[in-house]
């Protein structure tokens, strides 16, 4: 085999990767395009709602079973110490986690 027989393979074999390499990369972005066409019916209840937020169509008080109040401040008497045992709540459980455990 001359050199000349064994770079005509090679240009061959190359061309044979980039032409499964582009079908590869075609069927990836149609998978995916696939993928997302099937929509949960939660996603499209969530898209109708925002739809008509957004046109400010919907009522203001659909969807909003609950009135949460105001967020706890620091420095008010009525929510001060709840924040505070709040936040130490937070700190003692996150020294318990351990970062070779993941999620």
């Amino acid at each position: 085999m001359t050199s000349r027989h064994f770079l005509a393979v090679v240009a061959i074999a190359q061309g044979a990767l980039l032409v499964a390499l582009i079908i590869l990369i075609i069927l990836n972005r149609w998978f995916r395009l696939r993928r997302r066409a099937r929509v949960h019916p939660r996603v499209l209840r969530l898209n109708t709602a925002m739809q008509k937020w957004a046109f400010g169509t919907t009522d203001l008080t659909e969807g909003t079973p609950i009135d949460p109040g105001p967020p706890p401040m620091l420095g008010d008497p009525s929510s001060d110490a709840t924040i505070k045992d709040m936040i130490v709540e937070v700190i003692r459980d996150s020294s318990e986690l351990d970062p070779k455990l993941g999620d």
